[in-house]
């Protein structure tokens, strides 16, 4: 089940997120896939960025979970850090 909105960025928008599976807390990264030449060269970025995240299995790094397109977006699904981003750790020190 989609919850709030918890970050926005110039690449898309980040929703807190319930898996309804187990109930698991997770975050959805949602960004556009329009036929626009900037988007199509953002797209390839995020697919490497997939790959690697995929292939990551570091307690440091969020865990992916799926990846979706949904119409004209691509929904990222990983873990949920309830701290916030880098940004917002970094900003309370």
């Amino acid at each position: 089940a989609l919850g709030c909105e918890i970050g926005r960025g110039s690449y898309g928008r980040v929703y807190r997120a319930t898996r309804i599976a187990d109930g698991l807390a997770v975050a959805i990264k949602m960004l556009p896939t329009d036929s626009d030449n900037e988007v199509s060269i953002l797209t390839a970025e995020v697919c490497r960025e997939i790959e690697s995240l995929r292939r990551c299995k570091s307690e440091h790094v969020l865990r992916y979970l799926s990846s979706h397109t949904l119409e004209s977006e691509l929904w990222i699904v990983t873990e949920l850090c309830d701290a916030g981003s880098l940004v917002d750790i970094m900003r309370a020190r």
